[in-house]
């Protein structure tokens, strides 16, 4: 009987032992999943020069993150303070509909410029969209808002179909691509918006000129 339980007690450790070395196993490939997904925004996003083009990179990044399969982007109005949605992927339209701008004074803004990631059932935050989120079958949400140094400048939107829960490391892992983006982000804005600035100065500028040369002829 002793030699019986001694060769269970032994039978249990290393189970707990395989147990231990399965979890750490797959800890260490999320880790280096996690690299690898950085490593190449990382790299991606240096050689872009588009606001457009920078948020897609990014939402295809985030889209490679396990259990990630919709969501988007909001970007806040540095004047308004409202969110618009400027990037989505595989959500419903009726979501897009009613879900794609929140005044500054929205529910759903006051939350993201907490600044603080929110992880829940997406009823729990988009309670008018419930009856679409149950045809789509969308079962969870990550709300993770993008930093510019003290300033809220946007926020994921993130989703999943398979999964009530959003696990621990996807957390981690949506969370640090978020601190990873916000001065790309930042700076890719003032650039837009600097060149537009110049083209309406050009725009302006030719018709001044148009004009000038009428009055010339005359």
């Amino acid at each position: 009987m002793r030699n019986k339980n001694e060769m269970n007690s032994k039978l249990s450790d290393m189970n707990k032992r395989s147990s231990r070395q399965r979890n750490f196993d797959l800890q260490a490939d999320d880790s280096r999943q996690l690299l690898c997904i950085h490593r190449e925004l990382g790299i991606k996003l240096n050689s872009i020069n588009s606001l457009s083009e920078g948020l897609e990179t990014i939402l295809n990044a985030t889209f490679k993150v396990n259990e990630i399969d919709c969501g988007g982007i909001y970007l806040v109005d540095p004047q308004t303070k409202e969110l618009n949605l400027v990037i989505h992927r595989g959500l419903p339209k009726e979501f897009i509909k009613k879900a794609s701008f929140y005044a500054a004074d929205a529910p759903q803004t006051k939350l993201v410029m907490k600044g603080l990631p929110i992880y829940r059932e997406y009823e729990g935050i988009y309670p008018a969209s419930a009856k679409t989120i149950q045809k789509e079958k969308l079962k969870s949400i990550a709300v993770i808002p993008i930093k510019h140094k003290h300033d809220i400048i946007g926020a994921f939107n993130l989703g999943s179909h398979t999964h009530e829960r959003i696990a621990d490391t996807t957390r981690n892992s949506v969370e640090t691509i978020a601190a990873q983006i916000g001065g790309i982000i930042r700076q890719l804005t003032a650039e837009e918006s600097l060149y537009k600035e110049q083209q309406n100065f050009k725009s302006l500028f030719d018709t001044l000129q148009d004009f000038l040369f009428i009055l010339d002829v005359n």
